[in-house]
């Protein structure tokens, strides 16, 4: 899942990027996190001044890059054989670009103060002078989110600006800059958080399918609820017992099944069961949205 702003080199939509980030972590429950930011510029510049090649440049960034998966003895060697430098002039680099060695550059002091504008606060926010993230078409801007809680699960968003992207796949050339969402990885971290609950399924409501005879309204039943919102879904297994449909709501943890057979058939009714209550109330066909929409 990425967000993208695509056509356009202005430093605001930079901000706009890292505050979608910011807002989509709060909104979600998140607190204690970080969105650390850099120049991809920055980083090639330091690279040229330690007299890194550019054969040898993705191979360093590479390795730059795996700081947080490695030991600082593990991290300094592996960097040390990409860049070619010799492990002592590899430590003097990393020294420089590391913790609050790293000078906050005027780029990132600008980028702070949009992001301010657009009500991030800056606590939220960290120079990080080693953050390369690795992909060879970052142009500008870069930044990555992690939670505080746990580091060891990784960065939760990625991203920068990649102008010039879009000229790999088109005739034309577009700047550009946007993030990627690690929606496994984040929702793995959210779970752990307690910040969501781990659910089977998202169907709030099974039709059952007690025969073929019904499926034009069972069609519009789940279109109905659909509109108004509510997830819903028909029955859709090979064994069509009325047990069996009931067992298979149990074991997905659906809380609702809407019944519909001959008896409701010639009521104009339906039969809508709380499966957590164990409750049943009959519903008149022509307020099934109202109804569901209030035993939610």
């Amino acid at each position: 899942m990425d967000i993208d702003t695509i056509g356009t080199t202005s430093l605001d939509a930079d901000a706009e990027i890292i505050q979608v980030i910011y807002e989509t972590l709060k909104t979600l429950g998140v607190d204690q996190f970080v969105i650390r930011i850099n120049d991809k510029r920055d980083v090639l510049r330091r690279l040229i001044e330690f007299g890194i090649t550019k054969e040898r440049e993705r191979r360093t960034l590479i390795a730059i890059d795996k700081k947080d998966k490695m030991s600082p003895e593990e991290w300094e060697t592996a960097v040390s054989e990409a860049s070619g430098l010799g492990l002592e002039k590899t430590k003097k680099y990393l020294w420089k670009i590391s913790g609050e060695n790293g000078l906050e550059e005027s780029f990132v002091r600008d980028l702070r103060l949009k992001t301010e504008k657009l009500g991030v606060p800056q606590s939220y926010l960290r120079y990080d002078a080693a953050l390369v993230r690795g992909f060879g078409y970052y142009t500008g801007a870069i930044f990555e989110a992690a939670l505080l809680e746990i580091p060891e699960i990784g960065s939760v968003f990625g991203g920068g600006r990649f102008d010039g992207l879009t000229a790999r796949f088109s005739t034309q050339s577009l700047p550009a800059v946007g993030a990627s969402i690690g929606v496994d990885r984040l929702f793995a971290a959210l779970e752990r958080l307690g910040k969501i609950k781990k659910q089977k399924t998202l169907t709030e409501v099974l039709v059952f399918d007690l025969g073929d005879a019904f499926e034009d309204q069972y069609i519009e039943f789940v279109t109905i609820l659909r509109k108004s919102g509510v997830c819903a879904t028909k029955y859709l297994g090979e064994d069509k017992a009325f047990q069996a449909q009931l067992a298979y709501a149990v074991k997905q943890e659906i809380p609702y099944v809407l019944i519909y057979g001959d008896k409701e058939k010639d009521r104009k009714v339906v039969q809508l069961k709380n499966l957590q209550t164990n409750t049943q109330q009959e519903i008149a066909i022509e307020k099934l949205e109202e109804a569901v929409k209030i035993a939610r």
